[in-house]
């Protein structure tokens, strides 16, 4: 095993960090500093700083802090280990295998090829749309208001209507057909052979951010084959560690930037490829969508990172409003601020801005309502005058909405809202809370346990044993029997996943530290929160994982239990709190009041 950190810092020694950053920063020195806008939140004074000597970047606005690598995987949304194979390719310097666990070198280079694959085919068909094939998708493009600008912005492209166009170009340029499955750019016919999964269809290639494709969106033209063979309006790349769709939103590369041009604009969340695109064209370039799924916790995370509110633009139809009710309770459990804007039945955005009628959509989007005050008025437009077993039916879904709230001061709000629309009393509202009732609401779909504000304890709870066991991987030995009795119950993905792989390691008989995980986790999001806690002083793992085993039942239980009454200060007490030894996810700043380092 090859030392992770030496080879990092020999890499960051050639490449400074105000060159990375200056790629991306306007800086200015002032008072031994550089200075900038930060690129991560919207600003007009500068706040984000830089210190060479350090080699540190500091934002004062928004919290965000760390090193060169930090600022690659923040900015463009890359893994620990792509950021430094970044920035060692720069340097000249070949990156080096840095785990003992067995790796597949074949497999490496396969999904690096498929990674330029996408890369490659995004540009074929964007050229492919400028051509002669691409006549009838132009039109229909211009159709649909689409500007020229627009399209380029987006890449926009088009598939033709030939079985192996796509193959025959990409191997003709040095790609093997094994790279093209990986891409999910091919599929195999009944003799074998790869041909195109696109054909004749528009194509909407999908950026992460820092505008790395990772798959596409194919739509096929009104009275193609497709369509009178009912093939499907739209095909996606199929789902896998390249194309993560419930992680992924369309339209999340422009997204900071659209932020940083206006600090008073929502995130708007949309339901298509088009609605995105047209919104964007008419200057509402905070929209983003979801990839034909509902959106998941993990799409909620990675909005409550760039701390603004979001408002839910759906279809009007039976459709749209069941996801509106889904997405709504989604990013209400994971604290993010939510609206809904409703929009005329029958109509969508991208026909809205088609029509002229985009400042009627931009007032919607202005008098966006409360989450609440939205569904109580859906009820009311539904019910009408309400009897008693109609509020009795109301209130009890209500008391579901108000239990998830991540914010005690939030669930107390909606609670008086409640009380004062429905005409019912405090004490019976605060009964129906208590007891947790069912509704009619749709169950929300998602891959991980809300976080309430007694989630908020338990989930730091659960990754500071993680966070422990990673820092001091002999701890794995001493406490083997307790951490795989608890492993499966971890209620926070991140921990949960971490605690597995250590252990997995551990009867491999193979190294479990943070060196080896930086080198394991490709996923953006993970490695970015593995990625700060190089920087973690932590001189007693053992008695921080002692402390955290300790808390873990009662945080459990007070997570577990019915949700507190939003109106009775008592539940809002008592909370155990462990040692603090893990990072603030949502901004990736060291929470630790010990390392003098982060006190800027």
């Amino acid at each position: 095993m090859l030392d992770l950190r030496d080879f990092v810092d020999r890499v960051k020694d050639r490449i400074p960090i105000e060159t990375v950053v200056g790629r991306r920063v306007q800086l200015s020195t002032k008072s031994g500093r550089l200075w900038g806008l930060c690129p991560f939140h919207p600003e007009k004074t500068p706040s984000f700083s830089v210190r060479p000597d350090v080699g540190r970047f500091h934002c004062f606005g928004c919290g965000k802090s760390g090193d060169a690598l930090n600022f690659l995987q923040e900015a463009e949304g890359l893994s620990f280990m792509e950021a430094l194979e970044r920035l060692a390719e720069e340097a000249g310097m070949e990156l080096p295998s840095f785990s003992s666990a067995k790796q597949d070198p074949a497999k490496s280079d396969r999904r690096k090829k498929a990674r330029e694959a996408l890369s490659m085919a995004r540009s074929l068909y964007a050229e492919s749309l400028q051509g002669p094939s691409g006549a009838a998708a132009r039109k229909y493009l211009g159709e649909r208001s689409l500007a020229e600008e627009t399209l380029k912005a987006f890449s926009v492209g088009w598939a033709p209507n030939e079985s192996d166009w796509l193959v025959r170009a990409l191997i003709g340029k040095g790609f093997d057909r094994e790279a093209l499955s990986e891409a999910g750019l091919c599929l195999e016919d009944s003799s074998n052979k790869p041909v195109d999964r696109f054909r004749e269809r528009v194509m909407f290639p999908v950026l992460e951010r820092g505008e790395r494709t990772v798959g596409f969106g194919g739509r096929f033209l009104p009275g193609s084959w497709a369509d009178e063979n009912n093939r499907g309006k739209y095909i996606n790349s199929p789902e896998g560690p390249l194309f993560p769709k419930r992680r992924i939103l369309y339209g999340i590369h422009l997204l900071p930037d659209g932020l940083r041009a206006n600090e008073d604009a929502p995130i708007v969340v949309t339901e298509g490829y088009l609605d995105v695109m047209m919104l964007h064209q008419a200057g509402m370039r905070t929209c983003v969508a979801a990839l034909g799924t509902a959106l998941t916790a993990d799409h909620a995370r990675l909005l409550r990172r760039f701390d603004r509110k979001v408002v839910l633009l759906m279809d009007a139809d039976e459709a749209g409003q069941r996801a509106t009710l889904r997405g709504a309770r989604i990013l209400v459990e994971e604290g993010v601020a939510c609206e809904i804007a409703s929009l005329p039945e029958g109509a969508d955005p991208a026909d809205l801005v088609a029509r002229g009628e985009e400042g009627e959509l931009f007032q919607r989007i202005a008098n966006a309502e409360d989450i609440i005050k939205w569904r109580l008025s859906s009820w009311s437009r539904k019910v009408g005058q309400m009897g008693p077993a109609d509020k009795d039916r109301v209130a009890r879904e209500m008391a579901e909405w108000v239990n998830s709230a991540a914010s005690p001061v939030l669930a107390e709000t909606w609670s008086r809202e409640v009380c004062d629309r429905l005409d019912i009393g405090e004490q019976a509202f605060r009964a129906l809370c208590r007891q947790g009732s069912s509704s009619s609401l749709p169950a929300p779909v998602h891959h991980q346990p809300s976080i309430s504000d007694s989630g908020g304890t338990l989930e730091r709870n659960e990754r500071e044993i993680a966070v422990a066991v990673l820092l001091d991987p002999s701890l794995l030995s001493r406490n083997q029997e307790t951490l795989q009795g608890i492993q499966e119950d971890l209620e926070d993905s991140f921990a949960s996943r971490v605690l597995a792989w250590c252990l997995e390691r551990r009867a491999a008989q193979e190294q479990s530290g943070l060196d080896e995980a930086l080198a394991s986790f490709s996923e953006p999001e993970i490695s970015l929160w593995l990625s700060g806690l190089r920087d973690l002083p932590l001189e007693e793992p053992a008695r921080a994982l002692a402390s955290a085993l300790e808390a873990l039942p009662e945080n459990r239980r007070k997570s577990q239990r019915n949700p507190q009454d939003p109106l009775d200060d008592e539940a809002l007490r008592g909370f155990r709190r462990p040692v603090r030894i893990s990072m603030k996810v949502s901004d990736r700043t060291t929470q630790s009041t010990t390392n003098p380092a982060e006190k800027e």
